[in-house]
């Protein structure tokens, strides 16, 4: 059985017509590294943030390809990954990869 969006929503986020989202004046914007020091106390929070971003990036061409995070700073420690590395650079944007960078991102995402 499908929910109404006012079972899914909280009261105090909706309008007064059911249905509505609320307008809310007082939301911020916090950046992730500041969420995961200053809300989760996370003591590599700038390591973390910088590998969660670089993944996270909404545009392809910006976005790091996984094999290149395989050597982030922020994996060194992970159980299963020691000496594991597969020579692409850190943060690199899917170059040299056929199918990937030349045609999908180019052709699609240009900016």
């Amino acid at each position: 059985m499908k929910s109404s969006i006012a079972e899914v929503i909280p009261l105090e986020f909706q309008a007064y017509s059911v249905g509505h989202l609320r307008n809310i004046h007082r939301l911020t914007y916090w950046g992730l590294p500041a969420v995961l020091k200053e809300k989760y106390d996370r003591a590599d929070h700038a390591v973390e943030a910088d590998f969660m971003l670089k993944m996270l990036e909404v545009v392809p061409s910006r976005r790091a390809d996984a094999g290149g995070m395989v050597d982030h700073e922020w994996l060194r420690d992970t159980i299963g990954m020691e000496n594991v590395t597969v020579g692409r650079p850190v943060g690199g944007r899917g170059q040299g990869i056929p199918g990937w960078s030349e045609v999908v991102k180019m052709n699609r995402h240009r900016r």
